[in-house]
């Protein structure tokens, strides 16, 4: 298995991959940031479904839409996270290892995922690095043994999060590297 993970700053709407993720937490989509432009690109379709309470954005609630072409993926996965108060790092990352095992299954490789930044300015290096392990994991599993499966992996990072790129990418080059191939980057 080869790993290509890239940090961006780019917003999840902007990017090209098969599926976007998008971790969310209960109520307005514009409660999570970075959300509030991927519903504008749907034509509000996404906040209509949590509206009329067939989405809400629960813990361990699931939403899976086609695009239909409103953004530059085939299709639009979305994992709730419950109340933003008490999301932490294990949340964040339990939330990605099913939403990886939910996208192996669709037989998909190519990923672009927003993780939402947590209230403590600390937390955001661990939730990349912690949320990233927990979204491979699943892939890894499944095909860690298959020199020709590439997982391509986009994540757009918050603004504030820019001073860590160099320190975040040598922890995941360590976490990855005795496992499979990789290629970690964070764009300036």
């Amino acid at each position: 298995m080869k790993l290509d993970l890239r940090f961006v700053f780019r917003p999840i709407e902007e990017i090209w991959s098969r599926i976007l993720v998008g971790l969310v937490f209960e109520g307005s989509l514009n409660e999570t940031e970075g959300m509030a432009a991927l519903d504008a690109k749907t034509g509000g379709y996404l906040s209509r479904l949590q509206e009329t309470g067939f989405w809400r954005g629960a813990r361990g609630e699931t939403l899976l839409v086609a695009s239909g072409g409103a953004v530059k993926a085939e299709k639009i996965l979305l994992k709730g996270l419950g109340p933003r108060a008490g999301c932490n790092a294990r949340r964040l990352s339990e939330t990605l290892k099913e939403a990886g095992a939910a996208i192996d299954r669709m037989a998909l490789a190519d990923v672009a995922v927003h993780i939402p930044a947590l209230p403590e300015e600390r937390a955001g290096a661990l939730v990349l690095e912690t949320g990233c392990a927990a979204l491979v994991g699943p892939f890894f599993r499944a095909h860690g043994g298959e020199d020709d499966f590439l997982l391509k992996i986009v994540v757009p990072v918050h603004p504030a999060w820019r001073h860590m790129g160099d320190d975040l990418v040598r922890r995941l080059r360590a976490c990855f590297l005795p496992r499979m191939a990789c290629s970690i980057i964070f764009a300036a």
